[in-house]
């Protein structure tokens, strides 16, 4: 009986040493793709936001008329395809659709604030001097907001649309291109940004990445003014 309980226990051990080293191979195999996968992505990700910064440089996020633009898209989007942010919004987080709808409140609210305050964020300040200095008579002086640069946005699952939209808005309004990377856990959702974002904004300046783990972290071994 001990030798039976023996051999039965040692052919255990070993099919499981067996399955494990499989396993542990697989793991390894996988996370080597991964990493194949990354590396080559840094190279596209870096042309693709070198292409970004270029606008950016030229100036033409500064133009408040241009931010409008974009503002305008994200509304007009939102609302043109709200029955596919509730039926995405169900497909990936479930729930009643009241909760769906309900996400549709902060994507069109924010970017209508953002438009109507977007004149007074962007124009210069004259603050009152507190120590007037004869070398500064008849002088004034100003503070003039200016864009940071390109922005990357790394969504969670939770709150796909709103953020991506949220923040989106307020990159908008401030002068900043972003690159939105919306999260692989709600992917019918992502696909709906993509097509927003695609077909009302300019993808010159905003762009949307799909993808998992790979995609995210190539993305974040770029350089960015703000994440």
């Amino acid at each position: 009986f001990f030798l039976c309980v023996g051999f039965f226990n040692s052919t255990v051990m070993a099919v499981a040493g067996a399955v494990s080293e499989q396993g542990f191979a697989a793991v390894n195999a996988a996370r080597g793709t991964d990493e194949n996968l990354t590396q080559q992505l840094k190279g596209e990700y870096a042309k693709m936001v070198a292409d970004v910064r270029a606008v950016f440089d030229s100036g033409r996020t500064k133009e408040v008329a241009w931010r409008k633009q974009q503002l305008k898209g994200i509304i007009k989007g939102a609302k043109a395809h709200k029955d596919e942010i509730v039926a995405a919004l169900q497909q990936d987080l479930g729930g009643p659709k009241l909760r769906s709808i309900g996400d549709l409140l902060p994507i069109i609210g924010d970017a209508e604030y953002a438009l109507k305050m977007v004149d007074q964020w962007a124009a210069p300040q004259f603050p009152a001097s507190t120590e007037p200095l004869p070398l500064t008579l008849g002088s004034t002086a100003s503070m003039r907001p200016e864009p940071k640069g390109v922005t990357l946005n790394v969504a969670p699952w939770n709150f796909p649309f709103a953020m991506c939209f949220q923040p989106l808005a307020a990159a908008v309004a401030a002068g900043c291109p972003m690159i939105l990377k919306p999260s692989e856990m709600a992917p019918a959702s992502a696909e709906v940004i993509k097509k927003i974002i695609e077909g009302y904004m300019d993808n010159e300046c905003y762009k949307v990445v799909l993808g998992a783990v790979p995609e995210t972290t190539a993305l974040l071994a770029q350089k960015w003014d703000h994440i």
